[in-house]
């Protein structure tokens, strides 16, 4: 889903964030959802939802995106938080959206059995271990090695860049995405190598992707190169383009400052 997003983007084509609505059913003690996606997928969701019975107040809608939509519900037994995949309607486990990686187990949990429940919430994971019916507000930001951002991606504010931003200079916000799209063609062995210091925690790399071209029309493909931005200071995107054809050798370089 994040490469359809990025390559609508890039053909500038609309692409349509109608999100659903939550409503209440007070006197069936019942939370519903509305004009999803489509048919199927609301009647996904809604059967999940009609497991829980809503008790003592009204439903919290702490997400609602293009990929997301996270509820948190009152219940006899406390607040249930549940989170959905907008685009097949199914309920997303803790692991659908992480990964138990060092960083994850450091800062929240060793293993998914510490963790009760867990919601979306803005720019957070909003996060209930052992039950304890407290909730603890996670930062994306301190934990984005983990995340999966294909999941996620309507989550974050995202920059699409593209080929024409070598040499140039942006500045971002700490917690932004930054998608750099670079034509690649992986059946010739071409590719793009990041070769800036890695040890710089101020913008990561955390993840790449790769969109085949056409052959027969000999159109290139593209490689997606996601990067984060964590905290304020500078960074310098470095780039280095492979191919067996040495002639073809280049780079691509960014200057980000994160605010």
């Amino acid at each position: 889903m994040l490469m359809l997003a990025l390559i609508l983007s890039m053909a500038n084509l609309p692409i349509v964030k109608a999100m659903p609505s939550v409503l209440v059913d007070a006197a069936a003690q019942r939370v519903y959802v509305n004009s999803a996606r489509n048919q199927d997928i609301q009647e996904t969701i809604n059967k999940q939802l009609a497991a829980i019975k809503l008790s003592g107040g009204m439903p919290q809608v702490t997400a609602n995106n293009v990929s997301v939509l996270s509820i948190m519900i009152p219940t006899a037994e406390g607040n249930k938080a549940i989170t959905f995949d907008a685009y097949s309607g199914e309920a997303l486990k803790i692991t659908d959206i992480v990964s138990f990686n060092p960083e994850f187990q450091a800062r929240v949990a060793k293993d998914a059995k510490e963790i009760s429940n867990y919601a979306i919430g803005n720019g957070d994971l909003l996060i209930e271990k052992n039950s304890s019916g407290k909730y603890e507000s996670i930062p994306f930001n301190e934990i984005i090695t983990a995340v999966n951002v294909n999941k996620l991606v309507g989550c974050f504010a995202m920059h699409n860049i593209n080929e024409a931003a070598n040499g140039l200079y942006m500045q971002v916000a700490s917690g932004e995405l930054l998608a750099i799209v670079l034509p690649a063609d992986k059946l010739r062995g071409e590719g793009w190598r990041n070769i800036g210091d890695k040890s710089n925690q101020v913008v990561q790399e955390i993840g790449r992707s790769y969109v085949m071209g056409n052959p027969r029309a000999e159109e290139y493909g593209y490689e997606i190169v996601v990067f984060s931005a964590n905290a304020a200071g500078n960074y310098a995107v470095k780039m280095q383009f492979d191919s067996p054809n040495k002639k073809e050798q280049k780079s691509f370089n960014l200057s980000i400052a994160v605010k």
